[in-house]
């Protein structure tokens, strides 16, 4: 009697859940693609690289919408079951209201295990790959590759290519360049070497200089050093930020390795801390959200469906406010990064436990 029971609850849940968020992703889609429309036509792109792109988008959308699907979810589905007196029938067989939503708490928990894997396996791979649409079809800027340890190859005109093993395009510096010049039968003519570049005065300045040159069959001649020189590089800290490899195209390890990295290179990477933890935070939400859709649902009967259904619409609103508010101040250090990242989830955490033990569903 049970399992059937748990299986006709986990199965309402599903459907509901499947049918929310396939409806919030696409309305996040279509928004964004009316939004930007007009600059895809400027850029002259294909309706293949459009569609190719937004494709890509999609882990990272469905990671951003599943915690208002799970509330939304959650709480129509025990919202039915309140509203068609199904709990107080369950109530009269002897099971608890909150035994009845186990299904719905379980189910919750192996999303938010799913997700964990489309955080740290799937989206990053597939923001990388649309960025990369996005740059080098859409938009036809210059092309770029980043390696696994994150070091740039960037085409910095006809035959030069530029190598940064690290980039911090909020500060306008670089580490360890390498300028690589070839003749166009793709001969070495000259390499530069740098230990920093710093962006001063509208350019880019190399400091702790070597430069390497090259007879025409690609034999090195000379070195010489310099201790400062000006880099020709027609890209600006703003141009090189969309190669900087943002924080959504990585997985909470490559984020954490890439702290650890940027932190021997000598460059700040508090700014990424708050990040950091931001991601599994993130990810717990959407537990949280299923218990807070648990216990508005209790309520539905005593006031209206459509007064609760505003209430859950009111909550997530409310929780995307505090939870970005959070994170700007974790980037700005106003307290520590962690707590502040997590405070959302405490303070909805909190309300969805009170809640639990407090709420019945009506009689």
């Amino acid at each position: 009697m049970i399992r059937i029971l748990d299986r006709y609850i986990g199965r309402d849940f599903l459907i509901l859940f499947g049918l929310t968020l396939a409806v919030l992703v696409a309305t996040s889609v279509l928004v964004h693609l009316f939004e930007r429309l007009h600059q895809y036509v400027a850029w002259g792109a294909s309706v293949s690289d459009i569609l190719s792109y937004y494709f890509y988008t999609l882990p990272q959308e469905t990671l951003r919408m599943t915690p208002f699907a799970v509330l939304i979810a959650s709480f129509l589905s025990v919202g039915k079951f309140n509203r068609n007196h199904e709990l107080l029938a369950m109530q009269m067989a002897r099971l608890h209201p909150l035994r009845a939503v186990l299904p719905i708490v379980l189910l919750a928990l192996g999303i938010t295990a799913m997700l964990s894997v489309v955080q740290e396996v799937i989206a990053p791979g597939a923001n990388e790959i649309a960025l990369r649409i996005r740059q080098l079809q859409m938009k036809k800027e210059a092309a770029f590759h980043r390696t696994r340890s994150q070091d740039i190859w960037y085409l910095a005109g006809p035959g030069r290519i530029l190598h940064i093993d690290l980039l911090d395009t909020r500060k306008g510096e670089m580490l360890d360049v390498s300028l690589f010049q070839f003749s166009p039968d793709f001969v070495p003519i000259q390499r530069i070497e740098a230990a920093r570049g710093q962006w001063r005065d509208g350019r880019w300045v190399l400091s702790g200089v070597q430069i390497h040159r090259f007879s025409g069959g690609g034999i090195e001649m000379s070195v010489a050093e310099v201790r400062e020189m000006p880099l020709e590089l027609d890209a600006t800290p703003e141009d090189l930020a969309v190669v900087e490899k943002g924080v959504a195209e990585m997985g909470y390890a490559e984020l954490k390795r890439y702290i650890q990295r940027l932190t021997r290179g000598g460059v700040d990477a508090r700014r990424y801390v708050a990040d950091l933890a931001a991601k599994p935070a993130t990810l717990a939400i959407n537990f949280i959200m299923a218990l807070i859709g648990i216990v508005i649902a209790f309520r539905v009967g005593r006031q209206g469906f459509f007064v609760h259904m505003g209430t859950c619409i009111t909550a997530a609103g409310l929780y995307w406010f505090l939870s970005s508010m959070a994170l700007q101040l974790a980037r700005n250090e106003v307290l520590p990064p962690l707590f502040l990242v997590w405070l959302p989830n405490l303070i909805f955490g909190g309300l969805a436990f009170f809640g639990l033990l407090r709420a019945q569903p009506r009689i």
